[in-house]
């Protein structure tokens, strides 16, 4: 059961579909053949333990909540509540949050060091006196790199800050609402920067 699922109320079409990995559950093996799932918690806001009460079916120790599993027609685990307004599925490595995070860390990574990374070349060039010799298509691909990774890093921060702005407070009311075509805009740009 231990991994990471993912919940069945999420954005899956609109553009923050690629977010939905933030809300991952976390099922770990706790002591004893119980599991722990750090986001159930109780009333003291420890996170609740599971003790197996039959085949794939879970009781909260000392308490009455149940989560129970099954498999779907694809053979991936599924994890319901005894009040089941949602259920999360068993994610691969395209969903894991860890893997997520490390993609957009890395992205923008590559992206910020590749701009920081221009003007010291260039310095470095000119302080040993050993010139570029490119070609003019060399010349407009390098460039070309530098317009993609700007456009790359724009649109990571813009998401950061869109996030962090947002406090915790809903990211679908109206205030939003010109910041997100904004990023709409700078998202479509960046297909064809890639081009």
């Amino acid at each position: 059961m231990a991994g990471e699922y993912i919940t069945s109320r999420r954005p899956v079409t609109n553009i923050l579909a690629f977010i939905s990995f933030l809300e991952n559950l976390k099922v770990t093996p706790g002591k004893d053949g119980t599991i722990v799932i750090p986001q159930f918690k109780g009333i003291n806001q420890v996170p609740k333990t599971w003790e197996e009460i039959g085949p794939l079916l879970y009781r909260e120790k000392n308490g009455q909540d149940l989560v129970g599993f099954t498999k779907d027609a694809d053979g991936h685990y599924v994890l319901a509540m005894d009040y089941p307004f949602m259920v999360w599925t068993k994610i691969g490595l395209l969903d894991n949050k860890n893997f997520n995070v490390f993609l957009i860390v890395l992205v923008v990574g590559v992206s910020l060091l590749t701009l920081i990374l221009w003007p010291v070349s260039a310095w470095i060039r000119k302080h040993y006196n050993k010139p570029l010799q490119l070609e003019p298509r060399e010349r407009l691909w390098r460039i070309a790199i530098r317009l993609v990774a700007a456009v790359d890093l724009i649109y990571a921060i813009s998401w950061i800050s869109i996030l962090i702005a947002s406090g915790g407070s809903p990211l679908f009311d109206s205030s939003f609402d010109p910041t997100l075509r904004q990023c709409r805009l700078l998202g479509g740009l960046e297909p064809l920067a890639h081009c």
